[in-house]
């Protein structure tokens, strides 16, 4: 392909962007990927298209949709073509482009607000395209293997093997998914629900399991995101959205806050810290959508917001927010038709922060050059003790959360 100077911000905007799924393949998106989009045209429309859409959420007043659309249309017209050509599924690259374009168009769908049934459709497509290959084998330069990452943090993990997070922020997490539960009948609500709490149940036992789970959870994405889409079209349902709430809470506590709660050494300034305030603003949008009724329901989320606020106090970005408040807000009135864009901001805010945390977790093991880190965490303030596991002792940092993320 030749590119016009459009096309090529396009290209940059994309590559600039973080593409954390499937999780442990940054650096293909980086390097690989593009360099096989000049061979696999439909790989790079998506990737234009991806591209494009990005700099139209940031800039809507830019005259790019038609290159958007036209980008967006060819590379579903190729993804059709390479998907239904048996024969190319051996070649070298093929699987991975088929992969690639898949997840492009999927997070494109969501930042479109009439793109709902294309957003399931392509959220199927990378379900379908990772079974493929782990089925048949096929040798990828996308690494979808089952116990991939997992397999990398095993020994970055293993020392937190004896290391216990039983704290009273996870016990009311456990009371506060019972207590939306018991509001509905949704079978894939009760399955989303349990799956959380026995992630955090999982540290209470140990550290190293909570943290493997967590991974193993996140990348079966697609299966979160189909269940979701459905549930949250039924507005006559509250507790789905509230589960959304407690999704941020659940993915900020355990890929945030307890890998500072275990290294409080820490610099705050290594967070990340615009996902984590996106996150944030999402558990703002629902609780100033859901009705009074359910309110109290959100005490956790809420709880959670104000002790990531305590770490991020003083911390800035310069990025602008990808959706801004108050179309979040929007957003979320209108789920009946627009659900496929606060799950997609979900998942990727969710994917980055899940990456941050497995290479911050392998960081400090190499730092510590594989000695056990000693049993140290954040003040009792912040956590709270039930004096079972490790007792967090006085604060390291000067810094302290605000006084409503206190008194537990």
């Amino acid at each position: 392909m030749t590119f016009t100077m459009r096309e090529m911000l396009f290209f940059q905007r994309f590559l600039l962007q973080p593409h954390a799924l499937p999780i442990g393949n940054r650096s293909v998106w980086l390097n690989e990927l593009p360099q096989m989009a000049h061979q696999q045209n439909f790989l790079m429309h998506a990737m234009l298209a991806l591209g494009a859409s990005d700099l139209l959420r940031a800039n809507p007043g830019a005259k790019i949709k038609y290159e958007m659309l036209h980008h967006r249309g060819k590379a579903i017209a190729g993804l059709k073509e390479a998907i239904n050509n048996p024969d190319a599924w051996n070649e070298q690259g093929h699987a991975d482009a088929v992969l690639a374009t898949a997840y492009s168009l999927a997070f494109q769908s969501s930042h479109l607000p009439d793109a709902q049934d294309e957003f399931g459709v392509f959220v199927q497509g990378c379900a379908l395209a990772t079974e493929r290959i782990r089925r048949t084998k096929l040798q990828t330069t996308l690494n979808v293997k089952p116990e991939w990452p997992q397999r990398k943090l095993e020994a970055a993990l293993e020392h937190l093997r004896d290391q216990k997070i039983d704290v009273p922020l996870i016990h009311r997490a456990l009371a506060g998914i019972d207590q939306v539960l018991s509001l509905t009948a949704s079978p894939f609500c009760h399955a989303f629900g349990r799956a959380m709490q026995q992630t955090m149940a999982a540290f209470r036992e140990s550290a190293a399991k909570g943290f493997l789970l967590s991974s193993l959870s996140y990348n079966q994405w697609y299966d979160l995101s189909s269940g979701l889409l459905t549930a949250l079209q039924d507005t006559s349902d509250p507790a789905p959205v509230l589960l959304g709430a407690y999704f941020v809470g659940d993915l900020a506590m355990c890929k945030a806050v307890i890998p500072l709660h275990l290294y409080p050494d820490t610099p705050r300034s290594e967070l990340p810290v615009r996902t984590l305030r996106q996150m944030s603003e999402w558990v703002d949008a629902i609780q100033q959508t859901v009705a009074e009724s359910s309110q109290h329901h959100l005490t956790w989320p809420h709880e959670m917001m104000a002790r990531l606020e305590g770490l991020l106090q003083g911390l800035d970005y310069t990025e602008a927010a990808s959706i801004k408040l108050e179309d979040k807000i929007s957003i979320v009135r209108s789920l009946d038709s627009r659900a496929h864009m606060l799950i997609g901001d979900l998942i990727s805010l969710g994917s980055e922060l899940t990456a941050w945390s497995e290479a911050f977790i392998d960081t400090i093991y190499h730092r510590h050059l594989g000695t056990v880190p000693k049993r140290q965490g954040l003040p009792p303030r912040f956590f709270g003790s039930t004096g079972k596991g490790p007792t967090p002792p006085a604060s390291h940092s000067s810094r302290s959360p605000p006084e409503n993320a206190g008194g537990m």
